[in-house]
C-alpha cells in the first residue's frame, strides 16, 4: 500500500492508493486511521447524503464523510469497516455489475486477519475455499494429463501453525469474495444503486443513512479545498453528472486508477511487464481427474507447441483460467478467437 498526502493553502487531500494491496501486502492500520476519522468528526452517522443541488453547477449534490472509488475487494472492505465504526461512505464503481471472471485468488494472513473483523467473513472463506490439498502445490508438466516435470509444495507446516497469527492463508477467488463482501455490506444497511437493466444484487432502496454503493458511476473530476474533496460523477445509464462531496477520498480503483490519473500521480515501477490473454473455462471432469491424480494451484505447461500457466481456481467445480502469452504487435487480440482457444486447450490438457 502506498499513500499520497498533499498539502496546499491550508487544506489536504488524503488518497490511499491501494493498488492490489488486499491481495498482496495490505498493511492498512485500521485503528490508526480510524483515530484520524474520529478526531476529524467523521464518526457520527449523520442523516441522508442527498442534499439537493450544488450551488455552483446546479447539479445534484450528495455528501458523505468518505468517498471511495472502486468497489473491488479493497473498496468494499474499507466501506464495511468504516460503516462498522459509524462512518458513512459513498462507494463508486464504474462497472455495471460485478465480474463473473476469476481474478486474484490468494489471500495472505494479514488480509484474513482483517476479514476476522467483518462478522465471520474469515470463517466463511475458510469454510468455502477448496481443501488445502487441492492448492498447496505448483505443478510443472508437459500437459495437464502428461508427464510431470516437477512439483513444488509452496506451503510448509509452520505456514498453517498459526503461531504468529490467529488466521491462515486462503485460496478463494476474487469473484466469489466480492459477492460475500457485498452481502456483508448489505447486512450492515449499505444500499446498492444499480443500473436498471442489470439483475438485482442486493437492494432497490433509494437512499441510506448508513452508506451507498453506486454501480455504473464513473469519477470524472475531483477538486480539493478547505472544506474537503468535491467530485463530479457520471452515471452510465442516465448520462447525468452528480456532484459528490466528502472530507476524504480513497482511491481503491486498481493499477489503472482514474484518481491517480486525475491527480497527475506518476505510476511507480514497470508497467505491462507481460501481456496475457485469460481464457476462463470449466470442466468438472478435468477437476475431478486432477484432484485425484495431481492436485495443484498453478500448472506450468511446457511443450513444443505451447507455454501456458493454468490457474486452478477450484478443482471441485472444475473452474480454471488459462493464461496465454500475448505478444503485440506480432499478435493481434483477434487472433485469440473462441475456436482458436478451444483448439489450444486440447494442446494444454492432452
Amino acid at each position: 500500500m502506498a499513500s499520497t498526502y498533499m498539502r496546499a493553502a491550508g487544506y489536504h487531500l488524503h488518497v490511499l492508493r491501494l493498488v492490489g494491496g488486499l491481495y498482496s501486502r495490505c498493511q492498512f492500520n485500521t485503528r490508526r486511521h480510524m483515530t484520524k476519522f474520529k478526531a476529524a468528526g467523521l464518526a457520527s452517522s449523520g442523516k441522508a447524503v442527498d442534499v439537493g443541488k450544488d450551488e455552483g453547477t446546479g447539479l445534484g449534490l450528495k455528501k458523505a464523510p468518505v468517498i471511495i472509488v472502486g468497489a473491488g475487494p479493497v473498496g468494499l472492505t474499507l466501506a464495511i469497516l468504516l460503516t462498522k465504526l459509524g462512518v458513512r461512505t459513498i462507494l463508486l464503481e464504474k462497472k455495471l455489475k460485478l465480474t463473473d471472471h476469476p481474478q486474484a485468488h490468494f489471500l495472505n494472513n494479514r488480509t484474513m486477519e482483517i476479514f476476522r473483523r467483518i462478522n465471520g467473513l474469515g470463517h466463511e472463506i475458510e469454510d468455502q475455499q477448496p481443501p488445502m490439498e487441492h492448492w498447496r502445490r505448483f505443478v510443472y508438466c508437459t500437459t495437464l494429463a502428461g508427464p510431470i516435470l516437477g512439483l513444488v509444495d509452496h506451503l510448509q507446516p509452520e505456514d498453517m501453525a498459526m503461531h504468529r497469527s490467529p488466521t491462515g492463508i486462503a485460496h478463494f477467488s476474487q469473484h466469489h469474495l466480492v459477492r460475500l463482501l457485498l452481502k456483508h455490506a448489505f447486512d450492515l444497511g449499505i444500499v446498492v444503486h444499480e443500473v436498471s437493466r442489470m439483475p438485482p444484487m442486493c437492494s432497490n432502496s433509494q437512499s441510506s443513512n448508513i452508506g451507498e454503493i453506486y454501480m455504473g458511476h464513473e469519477l470524472k473530476s475531483l477538486h480539493a479545498n478547505s472544506s474537503g474533496v468535491t467530485t463530479r460523477v457520471l452515471s452510465f445509464e442516465t448520462k447525468v453528472e452528480t456532484v459528490m462531496h466528502g472530507s476524504y477520498l480513497v482511491a481503491a480503483d486498481g493499477a489503472g486508477s482514474i484518481v491517480r490519473k486525475i491527480m497527475g500521480v506518476e505510476f511507480e515501477g514497470e508497467a505491462d511487464m507481460q501481456k496475457l490473454i485469460n481464457v476462463h473455462f470449466r470442466s468438472k471432469a478435468l477437476g475431478r481427474h486432477l484432484a485425484r491424480t495431481n492436485p495443484g494451484m498453478l500448472y506450468f505447461v511446457f511443450n513444443a507447441r505451447a507455454i501456458v500457466v493454468i490457474v486452478a481456481h477450484d478443482l471441485r467445480s472444475g473452474e480454471f483460467v488459462a493464461q496465454l502469452p500475448y505478444y503485440p504487435p506480432q499478435q493481434n487480440f483477434e487472433d485469440f478467437s473462441p475456436e482458436v482457444n478451444s483448439r489450444s486447450m486440447k494442446i494444454y490438457i492432452h
